[in-house]
């Protein structure tokens, strides 16, 4: 799933895909990004977790 990356975004979630490949992945994340309502963007401030940019307290309320 290593083209979620190129949205962009450090995304938190899960996904199970199986076959997907690069169209399907793109079909995806432009069909999530077509209506705001699908995602939320979040900026995290205090102590950020290392590799994630993100803090735990946080993680753990969306996660």
């Amino acid at each position: 799933m290593g083209d979620l990356f190129l949205s962009g975004y450090k995304i938190i979630g899960s996904l199970k895909c199986s076959q997907g490949g690069h169209k399907l992945t793109n079909q995806l994340l432009r069909k999530i990004f077509s209506d705001k309502s699908n995602f939320s963007l979040i900026e995290i401030k205090g102590k950020q977790l290392p590799h994630t940019f993100a803090n735990y307290h946080t993680l753990k309320s969306i996660a």
